[in-house]
């Protein structure tokens, strides 16, 4: 019982700023999911599973946009080779029309999309939360891991 007390006392100082930003990037990361997931309903698994990657590109982006990390061009080449295929393998999905006939492939094309888009939103701006209270804690830990990670 004595252990309940303690995690419960300490529960306001493990939460982050307001418990407002919580409750968006929470239900952020839940629509962004159910969008996923409504898709498969519209389009077809291929286009499914090519247009769920476009989480990683966005998250790059939304990373980009809020700790202003610092990519090298060959990063941003290969960021750009395989955004540029998968465009080309959906193109391919729909031009030979090899797969189940679906339901309507640009509704469920556009629910991918944007729920990935969504999916890496909350994953970026979660490492972003993650990031500042690391830097409240120990400011040396989160300089040595950025000196890491950019060289």
């Amino acid at each position: 019982m004595g252990g309940n007390v303690r995690f419960f006392s300490s529960l306001p100082q493990t939460l982050s700023q307001p418990p407002s930003l919580d409750i968006i990037l929470a239900a952020t990361d839940v629509e962004g999911n159910f969008l996923a997931v409504k898709a498969y309903n519209y389009t077809t698994l291929l286009s499914c599973e090519l247009l769920d990657a476009w989480a990683i590109p966005s998250c790059l982006f939304f990373s980009w946009l809020y700790m202003r990390t610092r990519y090298r061009p060959s990063q941003l080449l290969g960021v750009l080779v395989c955004v540029g295929g998968l465009g080309m393998l959906v193109a391919s999905d729909e031009l030979t029309d090899k797969d189940y006939p679906a339901a309507n492939r640009g509704l469920g094309d556009a629910f991918m999309v944007i729920g990935a888009t969504l999916y890496g939103f909350s994953t970026s701006f979660f490492s972003v939360v993650d990031e500042t209270q690391i830097l409240r804690k120990s400011p040396g830990v989160a300089n040595a891991t950025e000196e890491f990670f950019v060289r």
